[in-house]
């Protein structure tokens, strides 16, 4: 029952995150700007960098606390120790699943 909490958690984190990256996507331009400029391009290009980590990582645990495995949800992450993995599993509030 806890980890359905903390999946409903974790998709309301995903969504704010990925509505964040498309105003990014438009502030990062230095031309072109569709609309007004609400920061620089460069503090743009930081924060969406930022963003992309938090959501490769929050895609990670999503996916697994729902069962998934990790080669169907990342055949390239990078840091694919099963320590990391636990610990970022840990960090949002889930169980850790084993599927053998």
């Amino acid at each position: 029952m806890e980890n359905k909490l903390v999946i409903k958690d974790l998709k309301s984190q995903i969504k704010v995150l990925a509505s964040q990256q498309r105003e990014l996507k438009n502030q990062r331009k230095t031309v072109h700007v569709v609309g007004e400029r609400t920061m620089e391009p460069w503090k743009a290009w930081i924060q969406h960098q930022s963003n992309r980590s938090k959501l490769r990582d929050l895609y990670l645990v999503y996916g697994i606390l729902r069962g998934k495995k990790l080669e169907d949800i990342d055949k390239t992450y990078p840091y694919k120790s099963e320590t990391y993995i636990n610990k970022l599993i840990e960090q949002h509030g889930g169980e850790i699943i084993h599927n053998s």
